[in-house]
């Protein structure tokens, strides 16, 4: 009676309602009286009832078991609640009786849902940036890596994550490279306050040439253990414009630099620039003319 969770005893055979607490009767939303004018099966949604009805045979042939069940009741206004049910037998008065306490998992479930949801959201964000996340145990160089990282390195994510070294994900594309990881990894492990943004030319397991971003930073997981925190971005398609972005400048400047005429670049009537001719048809050195 006086139990704050709500409590139930149903008849086995009759599946009657025997008795109920007054936590049952609030949660549930019935008078006691008439509470105990129901059948079991009135929590449950008419969809629901013939799965009720296998784990009711379940629960005939090995009444001496404990039965644990997460599902949907349904209350007497009509709504539904997220429930987990556990049941043992009870002798009730000479009768073949089950003792069901019912506990609202209805929040949880929602928090969790969100958490999901938002962890998706964030999973499709990394993947448009074209970046992982990753962690490591400074005390034992293992880390767990999101599926994104495997991906952009050319791996199948594994069924279940797993803790290994990040030196069995990264091929680095040369001998300099490899010493270069081997050395950020050593530090990661060993620096109480590591912090590391680097660019590595690695090969992704197809054999393709990759440049990774590499960033990470000393943190607590949300355990409070000390972690190396960390994220991994593909920005080959970045640097290859970049190279080729500088490329193209250095070929405009080397054609402005030879032009047979004079060039001038000016901001608010200042010289910015002046390629040789310029500076010769003036009477000036290109330096001089500057500014």
């Amino acid at each position: 009676e006086g139990t704050p969770g709500p409590i139930l005893v149903y008849d086995l055979d009759s599946l009657a309602i025997l008795d109920a607490n007054p936590a049952a009767c609030l949660a549930f939303g019935w008078e006691r009286d008439e509470l105990l004018q129901q059948a079991i099966d009135v929590l449950w949604a008419p969809g629901d009832r013939l799965v009720l009805q296998a784990k009711l045979e379940a629960i005939r042939e090995a009444p001496e078991q404990i039965c644990i069940l997460r599902t949907p009741l349904q209350l007497r206004d009509g709504s539904v609640r997220q429930m987990e049910l556990r049941s043992n037998a009870i002798d009730y008065d000479g009768r073949n009786a089950r003792l069901l306490i019912a506990i609202d998992r209805t929040a949880e479930d929602l928090a969790q849902l969100r958490r999901d949801q938002a962890l998706a959201r964030v999973e499709e964000a990394h993947e448009l940036a074209r970046i992982g996340a990753w962690e490591l145990d400074p005390a034992s160089g293992l880390g767990r890596y999101s599926n994104q990282v495997y991906r952009l390195l050319g791996r199948r994510p594994p069924e279940a994550r797993r803790w290994h070294r990040f030196d069995e994900l990264l091929v680095p594309a040369d001998p300099t490279t490899a010493a270069q990881t081997e050395q950020l990894l050593a530090e990661l492990c060993t620096s109480p306050t590591a912090q590391v943004d680097v660019l590595l030319p690695v090969l992704s397991m197809d054999g393709r040439a990759l440049m990774v971003h590499l960033r990470a930073a000393s943190g607590l997981d949300e355990a409070g253990r000390e972690r190396v925190l960390g994220t991994l971005q593909d920005v080959t398609e970045r640097e290859q414009s970049r190279r080729l972005l500088r490329e193209r400048e250095e070929q405009f400047r080397e054609l402005v630099r030879v032009l047979p005429d004079g060039v001038v670049i000016l901001s608010d009537e200042h010289v910015l620039y002046a390629n040789a001719w310029a500076a010769a048809l003036f009477g000036y050195g290109s330096q001089t003319l500057l500014g």
